[in-house]
């Protein structure tokens, strides 16, 4: 962690600030995984709630995390910063299109009769983005991504391939409670479990009504509910019964969230220019 401080007070390109959240995250994952030796009285490194509690912590943080998301408000001050924190790219030659949009929107929202801020408008608008050949791998993977989901978004097989998923995913989770509790639901645990996976559930079946009326962006919220209560919910009660064989699953429902979460932005942008 004393890396990644050092590497996000000593650097200015985003490109530190993400190398240092990815060594940060490593400091604590090494920290916290060592949190069964820190509640028992006999240091036992393999206490059966560990997991559990670990994946409460994260959850904490997350729910922690949106919530200062939603209660900071900008004044046109802030936007302005944020606006020359993304203009300081045309320097390090990696200002792409995404950037300068972003740029312009934090701008508009900006006081419009401050010099500086009609200054920066301008040079953003004679600024040239940098070419999609030129970007670093990582802006070329989201350019041609974001090229791709436009392209297959529009597909019959897409809709479908969604809707299998997520009802083939629920359909899964709710047999593995039952087979994992032999059917005998006696415990907090075991209720939990089959409680959450039938939460789960429903969402997904409201999810797959909307996509049927072509109502996508509501059906892609639907489905990230349901992720986010296998997520939050199913998942913990499974660390605890399971441990670290269902460290795998909470990977892979993680990925596909953020997979969800890029195709709900994708297309409310999508929705945006076709207006």
């Amino acid at each position: 962690m004393l890396i990644a401080l050092v590497l996000t007070l000593a650097f200015l390109n985003k490109e530190a600030r993400i190398l240092a959240s990815i060594i940060g995250g490593f400091g604590f994952g090494t920290f916290i995984d060592e949190l069964g030796k820190f509640i028992t009285r006999d240091n036992n490194y393999f206490y059966q709630p560990t997991i559990a509690i670990i994946h409460v912590v994260i959850i904490s943080l997350f729910f922690v995390f949106r919530m200062l998301q939603r209660r900071i408000r900008l004044n046109e001050r802030d936007y302005a910063l944020n606006a020359l924190e993304l203009i300081k790219e045309v320097v390090f030659q990696d200002f792409d299109e995404a950037e300068k949009q972003k740029a312009l929107t934090y701008l508009q929202n900006s006081n419009r009769k401050d010099p500086l801020v009609l200054t920066l408008d301008r040079l953003l608008q004679v600024t040239q983005a940098m070419p999609v050949s030129r970007r670093d791998l990582l802006s070329q993977i989201k350019y041609y991504i974001r090229k791709w989901y436009s392209t297959i978004v529009k597909t019959s097989i897409f809709a479908n391939t969604i809707i299998i998923f997520f009802v083939a995913s629920s359909l899964v989770e709710f047999v593995k409670a039952i087979l994992e509790m032999r059917l005998d639901i006696g415990t907090f645990w075991d209720w939990g479990a089959v409680i959450s996976t039938l939460i789960a559930g429903i969402l997904t079946l409201i999810g797959v009504g909307f996509f049927q009326r072509k109502k996508r962006l509501r059906a892609y919220e639907k489905f990230k509910q349901s992720l986010l209560v296998n997520i939050l919910l199913i998942q913990f009660f499974t660390f605890y019964r399971q441990q670290l064989s269902a460290f795998f699953w909470i990977i892979f429902y993680v990925m596909i969230y953020g997979a969800l979460q890029y195709m709900i932005q994708q297309e409310v942008d999508r929705i945006r220019l076709a207006k």
